[in-house]
């Protein structure tokens, strides 16, 4: 065998990964540039506005639903717990703002009706129904939606909502089972001590957010979305998510935030808006990922169909 083969497999290895690692490099600047384009010029950030605006009327209405249906359903006593805790997952220094108001409409309520549920239903959609037409506007080939079927799109995810609750409900249940016992894994090792279990926990809820994310951009455009789109815009998403809400947190108790000085007894809701207005700008710039990947695609194919020709 020549003395230089093996030098020279290694040397054409090296250069094929790194062109391949250029190309993945110049490929995500170019839907990264794209997407920031496309956010601007239909003014996404205007849009996270009447999204923060829509959330203020459509939560408490949204909350109070989750926790009678999904309470109807499972017979159990500690579905505000598992709601209360959700919203300190998704609205972090909120908890006690929603949860005392919350707790002050369920004890004044009377027996929920139906007409009161209709109610509810219509007040928690309105969040999702500009949410979904604003996530639609990052592809540019997307028609807009008749307001009817953007409703029942809407009932459609406050439903999967409730799904989501029930299932984290028994979820905690099964866990909580799970540690009373003891499994052992390896010898004298249980389940519960070990590194797996531990991650299972702590990304449960992160695997959940990112499945929502992922059937959001998958379903709520108007248009055919691949699922690899979808998922690229989901997992940018749930990243920046994850991200932006330690920042908020640690703004939060740095001292930094003087809401309170400055508004008062509203400065929780201020907090609040501030929040939502933040997370809908990320969930809008994935979007606009999943767009700009799709985007780019679409260009590929179109050159080798020519090039076929």
């Amino acid at each position: 065998m020549n003395s230089n083969t093996v030098p020279q497999k290694v040397w054409a290895i090296t250069r094929d990964q790194a062109h391949y690692l250029y190309r993945g490099i110049r490929n995500a600047g170019r839907v990264v540039w794209y997407a920031i384009h496309r956010y601007g010029e239909v003014q996404a950030s205007e849009a996270a506005a009447a999204i923060t605006y829509y959330t203020l009327f459509s939560l408490f209405p949204l909350l109070l639903l989750l926790i009678v249906v999904a309470s109807s359903i499972l017979k159990s006593p500690d579905i505000q717990d598992q709601v209360m805790k959700a919203v300190g997952e998704f609205f972090p220094g909120s908890q006690e703002l929603v949860a005392s108001n919350i707790q002050q409409v369920l004890q004044l309520r009377s027996t929920v009706g139906a007409a009161s549920i209709v109610g509810l239903l219509w007040g928690a959609t309105g969040v999702f129904s500009v949410l979904t037409q604003n996530i639609s506007e990052a592809w540019r080939n997307a028609r807009r939606r008749h307001f009817v079927k953007v409703r029942l799109i809407s009932l459609l995810m406050v439903g999967s909502l409730v799904g989501l609750l029930v299932l984290a409900q028994v979820l905690s249940t099964a866990t909580n089972l799970l540690s009373r016992f003891d499994i052992p894994v390896w010898g004298s090792l249980l389940l519960q001590r070990t590194d797996f279990w531990r991650h299972v926990l702590k990304w449960t809820p992160v695997g959940v957010i990112f499945t929502a994310f992922f059937l959001m951009y998958w379903w709520g455009p108007n248009t055919r979305v691949r699922w690899q789109e979808a998922f690229w815009g989901a997992l940018v998403t749930t990243l920046g998510w994850e991200l932006l809400k330690r920042a908020f947190v640690w703004y939060l108790a740095s001292g930094f935030a003087r809401q309170r000085l400055v508004y008062g007894s509203l400065g929780a809701v201020i907090a609040l808006m501030l929040w939502i207005y933040l997370s809908s700008q990320v969930i809008l710039f994935g979007a606009h990922i999943s767009a700009a990947i799709g985007h780019f695609r679409e260009l590929e194919e179109n050159e080798r169909e020519l090039g076929s020709l």
